[in-house]
């Protein structure tokens, strides 16, 4: 922190661990060399990434000649009339980058007629740009094509749950954002919900569990938190045999992201049959009972590695418990009838499925005897 020697932002003092982030960021950025960096930020769905991209922007943005943070939002305005043309279109990357310069440099409406002039108009800038939740490698070189499009000194931070869109891209200053530990979770939750560090007299024990099962997770913390700000003690207990059953709404659409983002029917399929069957099993023994299945377990595993959907250490296969109960959400939503979905977890669905096939064996041996 004394290399970025930058005044702290009370805009994110509720971020519990924030200055950990940044101070391990800063060896990463490396803000004395005069060199061009790109760096990546990488972690799954609401670990925190874009927080702390948006506490480094506000600390950084006034030691650069000129700085611009581009969300899915920006691009997809830029893009909306190009919407049904192909993402490699050269007009629409045309587009993007005239909206980029004109953002970048302050000046409406500026024109460009080939996609070398970003370069020329801020080889002599120092830029920061930050890029973030943009899973297209179209619009990563578009932006940031060639670190000679910019000027010394110039930082490219581009923010993702994919790993490997940032290896593709020759990015290998890569910051992993990994999960808080039980303290510092149970310290951003009470931030949420009490406005104080620790919980108040009686909330110890339900705080704790809150925690367990948001899986220690920043935006599972935010969002229980903060709805269960205010709320007394009964309300808490009454609070937690919903946690049991499912996923908050929010924190299901947050986590779907990664989900949705996979390319490939076979990868989904490996995330479901992980989800519901092989969470904590070793990736040899999954490997082998998947063996007579076209699924392609091996190049599916590290796809889903790559997204941030699992983790593979000492040869298991780890997959956060919010994630896992968001794949058997899928299962469950694939029909209304327990028998017509791809697996069964639940002792009651497996207890009916088993009485009516029993019943369906009985009926058979009747008629035909």
């Amino acid at each position: 922190m004394c290399k970025l020697n930058l005044a702290p932002s009370k805009d994110f003092d509720d971020f519990v661990g924030l200055e950990v982030h940044l101070k391990d960021m800063s060896s990463l950025l490396c803000l004395d060399s005069k060199e061009v960096r790109m760096v990546g930020i990488w972690g799954p769905s609401g670990i925190g990434k874009t927080t702390i991209a948006r506490a480094l922007f506000a600390r950084l943005s006034r030691h650069f000649h000129c700085s611009v943070y581009i969300d899915r939002a920006f691009v997809s305005k830029s893009m909306a009339s190009y919407s049904r043309a192909n993402p490699d279109d050269y007009n629409m990357k045309l587009h993007l980058q005239e909206t980029f310069l004109s953002t970048i440099l302050g000046k409406q409406n500026i024109k460009i007629d080939h996609l070398g002039a970003l370069g020329e108009r801020l080889k002599h800038q120092k830029v920061l740009l930050f890029i973030d939740d943009l899973d297209q490698q179209v619009v990563l070189n578009a932006l940031a094509g060639q670190i000679q499009w910019f000027g010394s000194g110039s930082r490219i931070i581009v923010v993702t749950n994919d790993k490997h869109l940032l290896i593709s891209h020759g990015i290998e200053n890569i910051y992993q954002v990994c999960l808080p530990s039980k303290e510092l979770a149970l310290e951003m939750l009470c931030r949420y919900a009490f406005r104080q560090n620790t919980p108040p007299d009686g909330f110890k024990k339900l705080a704790v569990e809150v925690v367990r099962h948001a899986g220690i997770l920043p935006l599972g913390l935010n969002v229980l938190g903060s709805y269960l700000r205010g709320r007394n003690k009964r309300y808490w207990m009454d609070m937690l045999p919903r946690l049991r059953k499912g996923l908050d709404g929010k924190i299901q659409k947050a986590l779907r992201v990664g989900y949705d983002g996979l390319d490939n029917k076979k990868d989904e399929a490996i995330f479901r049959h992980i989800a519901c069957l092989f969470n904590f099993e070793k990736v040899n023994d999954i490997r082998l009972l998947l063996a007579d299945s076209d699924l392609n377990f091996n190049i599916g595993l590290e796809n889903l590695v790559d997204k941030s959907l699992v983790n593979v250490r000492s040869n298991i296969v780890e997959m956060h418990c919010l994630l896992q109960e968001m794949g058997r959400e899928i299962v469950r939503a694939q029909s209304n009838e327990a028998g017509e979905r791809e697996f069964l977890m639940d002792t009651e669905d497996i207890c009916d499925v088993l009485d009516d096939n029993i019943v369906s064996i009985f009926m058979l041996f009747y008629i035909y005897n």
